[in-house]
């Protein structure tokens, strides 16, 4: 085994330890504040058995974390809706999930659509209802599609804010509307994917940053107005997993190509800061791509997220994640951007 290899190990474990800590002292709390503070009692949890498979909706499933949170739930023994954007990703979905063990007699069920297009929610819906019928609660709703571009913000066009915020906020909002009535029928839950940058930001991540605060700040307001309706909103936010999107977005901070049409009323000594700064930013990125936890950490999270007795309102997932919550925590906007500074060098 490498070196490489080896920390990985250690890392992945490492964090499984910590989670099981944070996950006890969570349900210690909530006791407390149930019988102190009067909060909600115990929601209740529909897992699924033999002969009876509860249902979920993933978004985002043709890779990633929805792929392997869909088929880990669909092994399980849930009736697993996944939407994907095109046809060979279901047909490809399908096809793997058949490869695997189905002892629990789960269900997964591809569904086409563009979590941006409301039609398409309408759609989901509709089939969502029709395969489920009376009989079968619909238990928990993934939120879990997401793309990122990143550019320095004075760099980044109005066009590509609002095409991440589509899909990374508006999306989610539209479509946990679309599925609330279904999901208090069966007292179900929402587990929205955040990021840990929606707490620290960094460089040429203005956009995709800003619209996960948004989701982190929307999934809280709605925590405290369903939870007494028996729904139960918590938030996941992942620090770099392996995943093509992260794989992606770091070739992405290689291409300087990005810099060759820019704004003309800016700067060109401006310019240059910034080429440097994404450069930086890119080889500090790439250098750790090869310790970072596999997806199959995040489901993890979801599935406690789902099933626990008291789910938490935030989980951190991987030590980065955890590390940089404690450090914010810590030092506050202030140090944490010296700190940043410091490391990245500018």
């Amino acid at each position: 085994m490498s070196t490489l290899t080896l920390l990985k190990e250690v890392l992945f474990h490492a964090t499984l330890v910590i989670d099981y800590i944070s996950y006890y002292i969570n349900y210690i709390l909530c006791l407390v504040f149930h019988y102190i503070f009067n909060e909600p009692p115990p929601f209740p949890i529909e897992k699924p058995t033999p002969t009876y498979h509860p249902a979920v909706l993933v978004t985002g499933t043709s890779t990633g974390i929805g792929q392997n949170a869909a088929i880990t739930l669909a092994r399980m023994g849930y009736t697993v809706f996944a939407t994907v954007r095109k046809q060979v990703d279901a047909d490809d979905l399908t096809h793997l999930f058949q490869q695997y063990v189905n002892t629990n007699q789960g269900n997964l069920i591809p569904i086409i659509m563009d979590v941006t297009d409301k039609g398409d929610i309408q759609k989901a819906q509709n089939i969502v209802r029709n395969v489920l019928g009376r009989d079968k609660p619909l238990v928990g709703l993934i939120n879990n599609a997401a793309q990122a571009k990143h550019l320095q913000a004075e760099l980044t066009s109005d066009a590509t804010f609002r095409e991440i915020f589509e899909t990374n906020f508006f999306a989610v909002a539209n479509l946990t509307k679309a599925f609330l009535p279904m999901l208090r029928e069966g007292r179900g839950r929402v587990i929205n994917i955040g990021s840990i940058a929606s707490w620290e930001a960094t460089i040429s991540m203005g956009a995709y940053s800003s619209s996960k605060a948004a989701l982190r700040a929307l999934t809280k307001v709605w925590r405290m107005e369903l939870r007494r309706l028996g729904v139960f909103v918590s938030l996941i936010e992942p620090g770099m997993i392996d995943t093509r999107l992260t794989h992606e977005t770091n070739q992405n901070f290689l291409d300087l190509n990005l810099f060759r049409e820019t704004p003309r009323h800016i700067n060109p000594a401006v310019i240059v800061h910034y080429k440097e700064q994404y450069r930086t930013a890119g080889k500090y990125s790439n250098e750790f791509i090869d310790t970072i936890p596999p997806p199959a950490l995040v489901t993890d999270a979801i599935v406690n997220a789902l099933t626990a007795k008291y789910p938490k309102t935030t989980y951190y997932v991987g030590l980065d994640a955890k590390a940089l919550a404690m450090i914010s925590w810590l030092l506050g906007e202030r140090g944490t951007e010296a700190l940043q500074g410091l490391i990245l060098g500018f």
